[in-house]
């Protein structure tokens, strides 16, 4: 090595490495701890998250069914609460009121007049054949534990639910009976006068327990035209007619009912499950005729509805048992007698099994070119009365299900009319009937084959009568009134009475729940 050349050496120590060991130490802890943040916080979070949805969906489901059952809004959001509070935590009263759903439906809880309690998280939306409930649980806040090094002190969670209330019943009829009504009575679907024409065969005025039904839905676009239209309106009566009503009635057990039906409307088409109903002006024969047989559209050219008793499998058939053809005003008609759904091995008096042998049944089938005499139809209808007073139980086949003649209606607490347009029926609970006879108008321009004709006066059809009525002037094609025998619902098999008188309360309420999210 040359002496004269400088030279330079270096040694480094360890305590010069502290500095980054510790820098690279800070990082590690900050990396781990972030991962502990993840695997720890986060976990309780999606914990929390799942104890929002079990909430979510037990609230909206008991809600729902607080509502199938003919509970008021204040009930369905109460229950709807406290579901929240036992399988969630106890939400703060200040936490509904000022919790936001976007994907709220169309109605709000909060905006329900005379609802203490109401929330935008809590909402309905109602259509003609079912309704949704939603609840979206308000924040819940989850609270960190490594989380709080990185500045997370708390995570929130939410979760919501809904849930679909399907509707299976033929539709409740817009028309009631009367307390003490019961398994044989038939009662008159007829205009609010007599007006120089028969109803149901008589003179007689009044309403015989008509009410005025209310639209809560709105069946066209545009400007709206039937939310909360009343029974005043031909239109949404008709089409009651035709399709039921769109929304639940409920039942009280006393009087006065406490929610009344288009209470608070426009502003809102409530309330639900009204108990009580203003009293109608009986219905025009525009009501009866579109509802039950020619059926319309409306509003506008938006939606097409037909007549009730055009529908089904028993339309136009002539097999045993379906009662042959019968043409109204070119509509062929569900042409099957009552009787012919008896099920023979059920009917325990005496009417009920020769009712079971009555033309139209299997052992008396009907001919396909001609009926039984028309002076057998009024015998057959009493015999036919007289056996659904008399029976106390089991008496028809599941068949019937399949006939839109079928349909339930209200029973008030008020054994007598009330005047036209009175408040109010208060209504004890539902009945099944089948909807019978029908009454036109006769005359020199009338055409009245295979049924019952009172010269001058009126012709009248009954099911299982078979030919037609008709008349050239379409302006005349009305059908003025028409009757209904009450049914007991024990006489019917227990899904039959279930889905028919399901509009209320108690043993008969049938509906379908499903939950969605």
């Amino acid at each position: 090595m040359d002496p004269n050349r400088e030279s330079y050496s270096m040694s480094v120590g360890r305590d010069s490495e502290r500095g980054a060991t510790a820098i690279l130490v800070a990082i590690c802890l900050l990396l781990l701890m972030g991962m502990a943040a993840l695997a720890i916080d986060i976990s309780a979070a999606k914990n929390e998250r799942r104890l929002d949805q079990n909430g979510a969906d037990s609230s909206v489901l008991a809600g729902a069914l607080e509502y199938a059952l003919g509970g008021s809004a204040q009930s369905v959001v109460d229950e709807a609460k406290l579901f929240v509070d036992n399988n969630v935590r106890i939400v703060p009263g200040t936490d509904w009121t000022a919790c936001v759903d976007p994907q709220a439906l169309a109605v709000l809880s909060s905006s329900i007049p005379g609802i203490t309690g109401g929330s935008g998280c809590i909402s309905f939306q109602f259509g003609p054949d079912d309704a949704l409930m939603r609840v979206r649980v308000p924040n819940q806040q989850t609270g960190t534990s490594f989380g709080r090094v990185l500045g997370v002190n708390q995570i929130a969670t939410f979760a919501a639910a809904e849930a679909t209330i399907f509707e299976t019943a033929n539709g409740s009829f817009p028309a009631g009976v009367f307390a003490g009504a019961s398994g044989g009575d038939e009662f008159c679907i007829k205009t609010g006068s007599a007006g120089g024409r028969d109803s149901c065969g008589g003179s007689t005025t009044g309403d015989f327990g008509s009410f005025q039904p209310y639209f809560y839905t709105e069946f066209g676009i545009g400007p709206q035209t039937s939310l909360c239209a009343s029974g005043n309106a031909p239109a949404p009566l008709s089409r009651s007619m035709a399709d039921g009503l769109d929304h639940r009635l409920g039942t009280t057990p006393t009087q006065p009912g406490t929610r009344e039906n288009g209470d608070d409307c426009p502003g809102f088409p409530g309330p639900l499950n009204p108990n009580r109903v203003d009293s109608g002006g009986g219905y025009s024969n525009n009501d009866i005729t579109d509802g039950l047989v020619m059926g319309g559209r409306w509003p506008g050219n938006s939606d097409l509805f037909t007549g009730r008793l055009t529908r089904g499998p028993y339309v136009g058939q002539v097999d045993a048992g379906t009662g042959g053809v019968f043409s109204l005003f070119g509509r062929s008609l569900d042409n099957r007698p009552l009787w012919t759904y008896i099920d023979p091995t059920e009917a325990d008096s005496v009417s009920c099994q020769r009712a079971a042998e009555m033309p139209g049944t299997p052992s008396f089938p009907f001919s396909p070119s001609s009926g039984p005499a028309i002076a057998d139809w009024a015998a057959a209808e009493d015999l036919m009365q007289q056996c659904l007073a008399q029976e106390t139980d089991l008496l028809f086949t599941s068949d019937i299900a399949n006939t839109h003649r079928l349909s339930s209606v209200p029973q008030y607490h008020q054994a007598t009319a009330l005047g036209s347009n009175a408040c109010c029926y208060d209504i004890r609970n539902f009945v099944p009937i089948f909807i019978q006879g029908l009454w036109t108008n006769e005359g020199p321009q009338w055409t009245c084959n295979g049924v019952t004709v009172v010269s001058g006066s009126h012709c009248q059809h009954d099911p299982g009568m078979q030919g037609s009525i008709s008349i050239a002037a379409s302006g005349q094609q009305k059908v003025d009134s028409a009757s209904a025998l009450v049914i007991d619902c024990n006489q019917l098999p227990v899904p039959v009475c279930q889905s028919v008188a399901g509009s209320g309360a108690g043993d008969n309420a049938f509906f379908v729940l499903e939950l969605t999210r």
